[in-house]
């Protein structure tokens, strides 16, 4: 049964922020969120339609209301952030501290339960499951507190941008001509690269203090473990971070020079198409001579691609070895130069602060480059904001001086829903806001016309309701006008004569050449002059335009010269409803909407790629990528990987072994070495079983023994985790190089296909879309799809085998952590299908804001001559494109914090699990060593933020694979309608 739905006419009726209105605990967990996600996983999907309003502080005029008379009165970007954002902005840097200590947290249980495990005395079973309880609650408090912190600082990030934003835009649209001649900050510069560098700083600002402390901090808790060795420790992290900044200021050099060589890429295809297109070269060997001058280019392209790629190698066996480096020098020291025995206690606590590291160790040099980027973006941004303005008394206006009579300017949203009963439409919905250019298209008989009249209200229904929200004029498919009236009267259709308007509409229109055909020009009355039916069309719809209205449904064929000048010319700023089977009309960039009418279904084809459509062609995609990778290559990039967990998981279990032989117990006989030897007591106690050690138990060694069995131990160790590092390194080349290949086949497929494509293929309007797809697409292919396939399988492997052996050493009580599994594949797959989709939608609304952009700057002279009243128009539309893009995002960003939230609440839940399975072995007979103990504790904490990235890192996937669908389209000349809108 279907319904109509209605267009609203004013953005008041739409519904609030479900935030607005949530309750504490709903807020808490995100509750609100889950209609949102729900309508994501149907079937139909998400449209921009789904997302929330922006809550009423986060839209860009309120946010403009406060930060632009801060900056007016400031002069200052800086200055006027800390004056509204500061006490928040410092409240969630205390926030970060908390998490910080809660994630530190998790190593000092695990020495606590570990100090239990190798205690001479009974197992405390009751103490070590307070222990494990604490870290329960801590956290649970550190997901909520982390969750928040993090959405918190995106909103803040999201109300900066837009602050920013319009500052800019405002500030352009004020510049004088000399100004606007001698700028040197480039309004595109600003708007992307500039502003995205200062916002993000302000994002992780607060990380240039809380590493260093948290460095400074797990410092001191491994001084407490492994004294002065410690500070051996501390010395390969200076290293590792001097090695980490030299690398990525390498990075950043290779990927300018990647950039360059892609524009210079891109402006040679452009320059090939070209060439074919003006010379109409049907020859394939004409156009075969075209290509070597692309090749080359795209040979440097992959050759710097290479060398980012190798570079990236290297510093991804720095972020994998660090961990391990640091631990192999801290424990070589403690045993072979302080000569002391170690402990499953000293191990795998040091190994878990060590590991905690990683994410500092990477990110410390990222922030310091980003804080770097920010200063040269102030100081561009800076300079822009101080440039000279136009002068408005320079010309006296009586616009100036009354200046009061203006009023804020309300846009009103338009919406046309329908729902019928009827047999020809079934569940229909149809919406339209205003100033949208909508096409209807369908084959014939398919309901075109009967869809107008529905929106007309000409057809019956049975049940809903139909809404338009504003004046309409209608062109019918049969033209209709009045015989008896002259052509000038059909058109003013009982209005008031406005010659420059009605000239205006005679010249969109094109009838100003028909006029000159009349004896008495449009004063000639229609029955005495019969008009052809495109004639009689062109009046029509010159009476539909001078009419005024607020939609225009026109079921009539307009040719495309008549669609450039009337409809996406003097109706360019109106609603637009248009029947049409003209394939460049329906393909134009310019529409906002294309509906398919079928028999009795209604087809929405968005302007933009709907990824959410895509999904079915995943496995194709993933299919024809694995073979342009090369299926050999693939097979050996997971023996390696396979090879690189094994040997990881080799160096843990040499580690148990080690501290378990150690956990022999190593005693003195009076002070440890003072004679020369060591006692092993095979000693080991149980809750409520203690065995009494017999002098005949005791071994003496000397010290001799005991350093070469330490050198021994630390020798296996560091050989197992070297050949680790060096499979890391593989791995990543091996990657790499299937990543390369497939760039390389499918570029050539792709180039092949076009270049050999008929003319007809190779319009101006087609060849923007395949410029569009070398531009972006391969782009994705090139680089995107590599590092992140490459972290999403290399994140499975680590979880799969860290649980793996988990299970493994837990027995019969690992079952249980299948369970978890089970709800980290639920909430996975809950979240990846709504956060690929609001990302389409966040990427579909910003191509049309930055393109409003560089129109309105290109047009700063002739809106400026209008008067201020457009300059303020202007503005609110400026405002309507920021909200627009920012709803998409904020809806991105609020199911990013749902998800963060869940993942990080089951990370808590494993980790308590995994630790209380492992004590409760302990305390068995034939229970879990100290060393397998630590061990499973340690990949308890281990584990978590892996699971998180692999189901957060696959939506991206999914994105990418959309990409490579698109390009093994044209590969094998199957363009689908949807690469039409690329």
């Amino acid at each position: 049964m279907g319904r109509y739905q209605t267009v609203s006419g004013s953005p008041d009726e739409k519904a609030t922020n479900p935030s607005v209105h949530a309750g504490v605990f709903s807020n808490i967990f995100c509750f609100w969120a889950n209609p949102l996600l729900a309508k994501a996983n149907t079937p139909d999907g998400l449209t921009s339609e789904d997302l929330w309003a922006l809550p009423p502080a986060s839209t860009a005029k309120q946010v403009a209301a406060k930060f632009d008379p801060s900056f007016r009165q400031t002069r200052s970007i800086v200055t006027s952030y800390l004056s509204i954002f500061g006490w928040r902005f410092l409240f969630l840097g205390v926030l970060q501290v908390l998490i910080v200590a809660g994630a530190l947290y998790g190593p000092v249980v695990l020495q606590q339960v570990l100090e239990l495990v190798e205690s001479p005395q009974p197992f405390d079973m009751d103490r070590a499951m307070v222990y494990i309880g604490s870290l329960l609650g801590v956290k649970v408090v550190q997901a909520i507190v982390s969750s928040h912190t993090t959405f918190q600082s995106e909103v803040i990030a999201h109300r900066f941008t837009s602050s920013l934003q319009q500052l800019v835009f405002q500030k352009a649209l004020t510049l004088d001509a000399k100004s606007r001649r001698d700028a040197k900050a480039d309004i595109s510069s600003l708007f992307s690269s500039d502003m995205m560098w200062i916002v993000s700083f302000s994002y992780y600002i607060h990380q240039l203090w809380i590493i260093p402390m948290q460095l400074g901090l797990v410092l001191y808790l491994l001084f407490m473990l492994l004294d002065t060795a410690a500070f051996v420790g501390a010395a390969v992290i200076v290293v590792t971070l001097v090695l980490n900044s030299g690398l990525a200021h390498l990075q950043r050099n290779l990927w300018r020079t990647l950039m360059q060589l892609k524009a210079k890429r891109m402006k040679a295809l452009k320059a090939a198409l070209g060439v074919i297109a003006d010379r109409k070269l049907d020859n394939v060997a004409d156009r075969q001579e075209l290509l070597p001058e692309i090749h080359t280019i795209r040979s440097q392209e992959i050759g710097a691609l290479c060398g980012a790629f190798s570079l990236s190698a290297v510093v991804t066996a720095i972020l994998y070895s660090a961990p391990i480096l640091v631990t192999a020098a801290s424990l070589a020291f403690y045993t072979l130069v302080l000569r002391q025995p170690i402990t499953a206690t000293k191990v795998f606590t040091s190994l878990a602060l060590f590991r905690s590291l990683r994410a500092p160790l990477i990110g410390l040099p990222q922030i310091t480059a980003h804080f770097m980027q920010a200063l040269v973006g102030l100081r561009r941004l800076r300079e822009f904001m101080n440039l000279t303005e136009k002068d408005p008394n320079i010309v006296l206006s009586p616009n100036q001086l009354s200046a009061n009579q203006y009023e804020a300017y309300a846009t009103h949203n338009v919406d046309i829903a329908i729902e019928d009963d009827k047999p020809m439409f079934r569940g229909l919905n149809l919406q339209v806001k205003r100033g949208e250019l909508v096409i209807l298209h369908g084959d014939d008989k398919s309901g075109k016309t009967s869809l107008c009249n529905v929106i007309l209200g000409e057809l019956e229904k049975y049940e809903g309701s139909v809404f338009v929200g504003g004046r309409v004029a209608y062109c019918s498919e049969d033209p209709w006008l009045q015989p008896v009236l002259s052509i000038r009267d059909n058109i003013l259709f009982g209005k008031p004569y406005e010659r420059s308007k009605y000239n205006l509409v005679m010249e969109a229109c094109g009838l100003r050449v028909l006029e000159d055909g009349f004896p008495y020009g449009d004063r000639t009355l229609v029955m005495s002059n019969p008009l052809s039916k495109a004639d009689k069309s062109r009046v029509c719809l010159a009476r539909a335009a001078y009419n005024d209205a607020d939609i225009y449904v026109l079921d009539m064929p307009i040719p495309d010269s008549l669609f450039q000048s009337c409809i996406l010319g003097l109706l360019r700023l109106k609603t637009v409803v248009l029947v049409s089977e003209d394939t460049n009309i329906i393909q134009s960039n310019y529409i906002d909407k294309r509906f398919d009418v079928g028999q009795n279904d209604l087809f929405q084809g968005p302007a933009f790629p709907d990824d959410s459509t895509e999904h079915t062609f995943v496995k194709d995609a993933i299919r024809g990528y694995l073979r342009a990778a090369g299926v050999c290559l693939v097979v050996v990039v997971v023996l390696v990987q396979c090879m690189w967990q094994v040997l990881q998981l080799g160096s843990d279990l040499w580690l148990s072994h080690w501290c378990t032989t150690s956990s022999l117990h190593l005693w003195s006989n009076n002070s440890m070495f003072t004679n020369g030897t060591i006692v092993l007591s095979t000693h080991r106690n149980v809750s409520n079983v203690t065995k009494v050690l017999l002098h005949d138990d005791t071994i003496v060694v000397t010290e001799a023994m005991v350093m070469a069995y330490s050198n021994w131990n630390m020798n296996v160790y560091v050989v197992l985790a070297g050949v680790g590092t060096v499979m890391v390194v593989v791995r990543t080349l091996l990657t790499s190089c299937a990543g390369m290949r497939a760039s390389n086949v499918l570029f050539n497929g792709m180039t092949n296909t076009v270049v050999n494509a008929p003319l007809a293929d190779l319009s101006p309007d087609r060849v923007s879309r395949i410029l569009g797809v070398y531009n972006a697409d391969m782009a994705t292919v090139d680089t995107r799809l590599p590092f992140s396939l490459g972290g999403f399988v290399a994140n499975v492997f680590i979880s799969v085998f860290c649980l793996g052996a988990c299970i493994v050493c837990l027995r019969w009580s690992g079952i249980a952590l299948i369970l978890w599994g089970g709800l980290y594949m639920y909430f996975g797959s809950h979240f990846a299908r709504p956060a690929q989709e609001v990302e389409s939608l966040a990427n579909a609304t910003r191509a049309p804001h930055v393109a409003f952009v560089h129109q309105s700057v290109a047009g700063a002279v002739v809106i400026r001559a209008f008067g201020l009243k457009q300059v303020r128009r202007f503005h609110r539309l400026h405002q309507t494109h920021v909200d627009a893009h920012h709803r998409a995002s904020y809806a991105h960003q609020v199911l990013a914090h749902w998800f963060a939230l869940r993942m990080q609440l089951l990370h808590a839940c494993l980790i308590a699990s995994i630790a209380a399975a492992a004590a409760a072995l302990v305390s068995t007979t034939d229970g879990l060593s100290p060393g397998l103990f630590g061990l499973v504790f340690n990949y308890a904490l281990l584990v978590p933020p892996h699971l998180e990235f692999v189901f957060t890192i696959w939506s991206g996937v999914l994105s990418s694979l959309a990409g490579v669908h698109r390009v093994l389209e044209y590969v094998h000349g199957r363009q689908s309608k949807y690469i039409s809108y690329v």
